[in-house]
């Protein structure tokens, strides 16, 4: 941890007292002490000569002064990590996939068996969020859009990967809680789209939004298979 002091705030210089008694040694960062030296340098108000006053002048003296030098030194680094960020130490995830926190309208929660989570051991998604996991175009038909219309949106077997999904199958929930199961399988198999755009704007609840799911209309399925897992209004999907 001193090392990473010395490499990212090496241009600091930070005074730490002992204060008397049994009380912990408090720190701070003294604005006064600034320096352009390439190291952190400490300052212990405990010196030699007054640890070798508490221990008689002896070797158990000198050797209790560097014991208390060498626990204010620890002390003072946590305490200083704590007043450059700017608070209480917090743990967070570190491993390369993991989950930021959705800062804006939840579109879509994730629930089940899922190894990836954000809030309360649910995956939570906001359209940022969804977006980041990369998008992609469908150019297909439907029953309501004989036609064919562009699709965008994410590769739900793309967000599934992101939340670690294990299972079989998804339980899906409409925002009127309309509820369809969709195997797994579908997902790698067809290309299945969770469409957040129709032909450039984007989906509301008016138009079947702000996410549905669309099957390419080359899927190998029973026709009314493959319209009755294109639920729309999709607010949830529970993995089991």
């Amino acid at each position: 941890m001193v090392a990473l002091l010395r490499k990212n705030f090496g241009h600091l210089m930070f005074a730490l007292p002992l204060r008397r008694g049994r009380d912990p040694p408090s720190a701070w960062l003294d604005p006064q002490r600034v320096s352009g030296n390439a190291s952190v340098e400490w300052e212990l108000a405990l010196t030699d000569e007054q640890a070798m006053t508490r221990g008689g002048g002896s070797a158990a003296g000198r050797s209790l002064g560097h014991r208390h030098r060498k626990w204010v030194a620890r002390a003072g680094t946590v305490m200083v990590l704590v007043a450059v960020l700017g608070g209480p130490w917090r743990p967070t995830d570190s491993r390369a996939g993991a989950l930021p926190v959705p800062t804006g309208e939840v579109l879509l929660v994730v629930t089940g068996n899922i190894g990836n989570t954000n809030v309360g051991g649910e995956a939570r998604f906001d359209r940022q969020m969804l977006e980041a996991l990369g998008t992609s175009r469908l150019v297909t038909r439907t029953p309501w859009h004989p036609d064919g219309n562009v699709f965008e949106g994410v590769r739900a077997d793309r967000l599934l990967k992101a939340v670690e999904a294990r299972g079989e199958a998804v339980r899906a929930t409409a925002a009127n809680d309309y509820r369809v199961t969709i195997p797994l399988s579908d997902f790698a198999a067809h290309d299945v789209l969770l469409a957040m755009r129709i032909d450039g704007r984007d989906l509301t609840l008016r138009t079947k939004g702000p996410i549905w799911v669309i099957y390419p209309d080359d899927a190998d399925l029973p026709e009314g298979e493959r319209s009755e897992r294109m639920i729309w209004q999709l607010v949830q999907f529970d993995v089991e």
